[in-house]
């Protein structure tokens, strides 16, 4: 399979989310790996979600519920 950069953004969220094939993801690796414009977007968007994930959770003040 020839991954291409349109199939790297439509299934990134797959990709950091661990749910493409043994296959797939040979594929889109090799792709990544390879590819000048895919390798920041991947490494990018890995980042900003590891930082997402290391943010303290906040309790929305009363008002903002109603």
């Amino acid at each position: 399979m020839n991954w291409t950069c349109e199939q790297t953004e439509a299934r990134l969220s797959d990709y950091l989310d661990g749910l493409l094939h043994p296959a797939e993801q040979t594929s889109f690796d090799f792709h990544v790996n390879t590819c000048e414009r895919c390798t920041p977007l991947v490494a990018g968007v890995s980042r900003v979600l590891g930082t997402l994930h290391t943010l303290a959770q906040v309790e929305p003040r009363p008002q903002l519920l109603d």
